[in-house]
């Protein structure tokens, strides 16, 4: 389902990751790093690199954008692929179950969600509601996605739960 979802329709290009569907799938570094190389491969997204040349002549020549494997490197670079990439056309990420992601993702420093999006592109996460841990002023440990997200008062739209006849529709 997910690579039937990455598909470029003329007008927007949409990544969907369902985070927990499998073990690696909760790790925050395995999920920037494969969105970051989905980006690189669609959109052909390059970066300019400083090389010596004869006689210790620097020269700047432009590549692929490489994936650092180190998560620290990736941290860094995470934002250069947003940008780059909505550079070239529009982007929608469907983030399902942020809340599962694992201890890596510290929902205290959501560094790798932007404050301000590049234009062309939009993010679309799930969270659990936990109720009242849920609320922006709770300080429960361990913290909670949702009411780290409503502290940055990011739009919500609330969705019901699915009825049982939507439910059994959905495993027939």
């Amino acid at each position: 389902l997910e690579k039937r979802l990455a598909k470029w329709d003329g007008t927007t290009f949409v990544i969907a990751r369902f985070i927990g569907a499998s073990p690696a799938s909760t790790s925050l570094p395995h999920l920037l790093g494969g969105i970051a190389q989905e980006l690189v491969t669609h959109f052909a997204l390059q970066e300019e690199i400083e090389i010596d040349g004869p006689a210790g002549a620097k020269t700047k020549q432009m590549q692929t954008m490489g994936v650092p494997q180190d998560p620290n490197l990736l941290k860094t670079k995470w934002p250069k692929f947003l940008e780059a990439a909505a550079v070239k056309g529009q982007v929608l990420l469907v983030l399902d179950a942020v809340n599962q992601l694992d201890r890596s993702a510290d929902p205290l420093r959501v560094y790798w969600l932007p404050h301000k999006l590049p234009p062309n592109l939009r993010i679309i996460m799930s969270v659990l509601d936990h109720g009242e841990r849920s609320q922006p002023e709770a300080a429960a440990e361990p913290p909670d996605w949702l009411a780290v997200l409503r502290r940055r008062e990011i739009r919500e739209e609330k969705v019901a739960a699915l009825t049982e006849d939507e439910q059994r529709e959905i495993i027939r």
